[in-house]
């Protein structure tokens, strides 16, 4: 039974349980490709950017919770 937990990828991509399967086909497809020796691309640089969004995400995620002191 999933438990609706909430990941944050430094780039400020939130993980749910409703796009979890689609991003481990895409980490799985990017082994693949690794493993047979094509070259593919790293990840870019993180930028101030990259910073807002995570920062945008985690205070997005917060506010759900605001005011439920179960969560503390």
């Amino acid at each position: 039974m999933p438990k609706s937990v909430r990941v944050i990828s430094p780039r400020g991509r939130i993980y749910t349980t409703e796009n979890i399967d689609q991003l481990l086909f895409e980490r799985y497809l990017g082994a693949k490709l690794r493993r047979a020796a094509i070259h593919t691309k790293g990840p870019k640089k993180f930028t101030a950017e990259d910073r807002k969004n995570f920062f945008s995400s985690f205070e997005k995620i917060l506010s759900n919770f605001e005011g439920d002191l179960k969560y503390l």
